[in-house]
């Protein structure tokens, strides 16, 4: 069934699976349309993921003002491709993931991600895996802990 979802929904499919939204808020509409993207927090038993789509710092602030500590996760699949406009400093703290990913083309026309992001996420020792270095991931978890799978290891690359 398709369902829409706003802002302050939490979908719950088993007991050990529950999906927050974030953003985008209908009461602070954006005029950047990166910041209509939706943010999900997905719960899955103890692991964590936290998916930022494009939102840039300004969804990001607006999130830690209304979020709080629900932002915190163990994997922060990085916003934007990690564009130098998005993973400001304070959000990063607040979500405080062992793992971000890096969703990116490589040699993309954007040149993301960016050094900026790429320095924030290394200043606080956050393991990150890239796209373009390393191909598609696969991530999986069995609600204790996750496992990230390098698709051209299974041969599909």
């Amino acid at each position: 069934p398709i369902e829409v979802v706003r802002e302050g929904n939490c979908l719950q499919f088993d007991p050990l699976t529950r999906i927050f939204v974030l953003s985008p808020s209908e009461k602070h509409i954006s005029e950047d349309p990166n910041d209509r993207s939706i943010v999900l927090k997905v719960l899955f038993g103890r692991s964590s993921v936290l998916l930022t789509g494009d939102a840039s710092v300004l969804a990001e602030e607006r999130m830690e003002r209304l979020a709080g500590r629900l932002l915190k996760s163990e994997v922060l699949k990085v916003a934007h491709h990690g564009a130098a406009t998005s993973s400001g400093d304070l959000f990063l703290h607040a979500v405080r993931p062992s793992l971000a990913i890096i969703s990116v083309g490589r040699m993309n026309k954007f040149s993301h991600p960016s050094q900026t992001t790429l320095e924030r996420l290394r200043q606080l020792r956050i393991a990150t895996s890239r796209t373009d270095v390393g191909g598609a991931l696969l991530l999986q978890s069995d609600g204790k802990e996750f496992f990230l799978i390098r698709w051209r290891k299974l041969g599909f690359l």
